[in-house]
């Protein structure tokens, strides 16, 4: 029988079927008899894997094994696990090895989501068909240390639709060394009880009875659930287990881990769950068990602990570490490019910025590129890359930008992106060497250009004319005419 100690909340069944892609198609599928959403505690289920193979001609047949939780189960090595569970969170899943007339060995595994077994309900049946009363707790086991407070959640109802206040004590042996109060005495109704043990109490395993009623002139029979609570001179010890559904995971999709505390701790007490020694996240305490959802994990291997905080009552503990795997199936991504200003002015700055799309990490490579040729490259911030440069010349530039990717996010190119570059605006300042001059002595004419900016112009042709007619064309820095 496989034992977990902590109570649970009934959750719905779904059976999953998980895709090998190393198999080529093939699946495995499991199934319950009875379903697991209908288990009980202690009762027997036979659990069913079936392959479907993809090209069942190639394959020779399957051998097994099974897994509960991350437990491998000794012995089930068939396509049938029987098995029973006592109250507590469960996954059972079968990994299934298909030979392949080559040799080739490939393996798929398939199972249910994570299921829980109930604990049986403290409830006593109701006593007559005039007016019945119902209680349940939340804790009906615990220890405490002396000098503290036992504590459980109580609901009371009536079949007969009573509506009024009702009368909690305790009874039992052991009655007469606790005090019993509670939050709420209205039925039907929800209340907190507090259970003190009498001070010079200690080291002692009391047996009680939590009684719900009436006042006397109501005829109805109280309901009553037993209690045990044992008076400790220290914290008891704890012991925290953690395990994840699915593992193994896929990038960006959701992983429920579960932390389980050993023995059953208070409704409410905090969980913290580490990645390594960073924290993420937490979840609190119901029936002994905590859960934490995250789709935030980065691809590869993680080693995930829980940590139970403890209380006055139950020490804190640590799970040991639990490696969760997570598969990484880059997402795609889109980049897009654009500038300012376009146009631009030769030897004036113009920024091109790519947005990436969805969100990438910051400090990803963006390299941009005109026509081609690698122009600089820029970092990603809030998914955004800018490049400034004055190298461009003037004309129309074909400008790309590529996101280079990483394990998680694949690389992507943007579309081309028209940057008109403007020629910079001149002046061209003649002066001549001698004026006025006589016919037959040599004149020189010297021609300056310059930017707006008052720079010298270095590059390009000026031509001379006298009148409309042109005398000569000469380089820059050759203009002696």
């Amino acid at each position: 029988m496989l034992r977990w100690n902590f109570a649970a909340i009934l959750q719905f069944f779904v059976l999953a079927v998980i895709l090998c892609p190393a198999a080529k198609g093939d699946t495995v599928t499991v199934t319950s008899n009875p379903p697991v959403a209908k288990l009980t505690a202690r009762q027997t289920a036979t659990f069913t894997a079936v392959v479907r193979q993809a090209h069942p001609t190639d394959k020779t047949p399957v051998t097994y094994q099974w897994y509960v939780n991350s437990d491998t189960q000794p012995g089930a090595t068939n396509s049938t696990f029987t098995t029973s569970f006592d109250p507590g969170v469960y996954i059972v899943w079968c990994a299934a090895a298909i030979i392949s007339g080559s040799g080739h060995t490939s393996t798929c595994t398939g199972g249910t989501e994570s299921f829980t077994v109930p604990k049986p309900a403290a409830v006593v049946t109701p006593f007559n068909s005039a007016g019945d009363f119902g209680l349940s707790a939340s804790r009906t086991s615990g220890n405490v240390v002396k000098g503290n407070a036992f504590t459980t959640n109580a609901n009371v109802w009536s079949d007969n639709n009573y509506s009024g206040t009702v009368i909690y004590s305790l009874t039992g042996p052991d009655s007469s060394e606790f005090t019993i109060s509670v939050s709420n005495d209205n039925c039907p109704g929800s209340a907190t009880v507090t259970i003190t043990p009498a001070s010079n109490l200690t080291n002692r395993k009391c047996d009680l009875t939590l009684n719900v009623s009436c006042s006397p002139l109501v005829a109805m029979t109280p309901a009553s659930v037993p209690l045990t609570i044992t008076v400790t001179d220290t914290a008891t010890t704890t012991t925290t287990t953690v395990f994840a559904s699915p593992n193994p995971s896929t990038y960006r999709i959701s992983v429920t881990f579960t932390a389980t505390v050993s023995p059953i701790v208070p409704d409410g007490e905090t969980v913290t769950f580490y990645d390594g020694a960073t924290s993420i996240g937490s979840g609190t305490t119901a029936g002994g068990a905590a859960t934490f959802s995250t789709a935030s994990l980065t691809s590869g291997s993680h080693t995930v602990t829980a940590k139970y905080v403890g209380d006055t009552n139950y020490s804190a503990s640590t799970s040991a570490g639990f490696t969760q795997t997570v598969n990484n199936i880059a997402t795609p991504t889109t980049t897009t490019l654009d500038s300012s200003p376009n146009p631009s002015t030769y030897d004036s700055s113009v920024t091109f910025t790519a947005t990436v799309n969805p969100s990438v990490p910051a400090g990803e490579t963006v390299t941009f590129y005109d026509s081609g040729t690698q122009i600089g490259k820029g970092t990603t911030s809030g998914s955004v890359a800018t490049l400034a440069t004055s190298y461009l010349t003037a004309g129309a530039h074909s400008v790309t930008a590529t996101y280079a990717g990483d394990p998680n996010y694949a690389t992507s190119t943007s579309s081309t992106f028209t940057q008109t570059v403007n020629a910079a605006p001149t002046t061209t300042t003649l002066t001549s060497s001698l004026n006025p001059s006589t016919y037959g002595i040599l004149v020189s004419f010297t021609a300056t250009v310059q930017s707006a900016s008052g720079d010298s112009v270095s590059d390009g042709t000026v031509t001379f004319y006298d009148n409309d007619i042109e005398l000569t064309r000469l380089r820059l820095g050759a203009l002696r005419a």
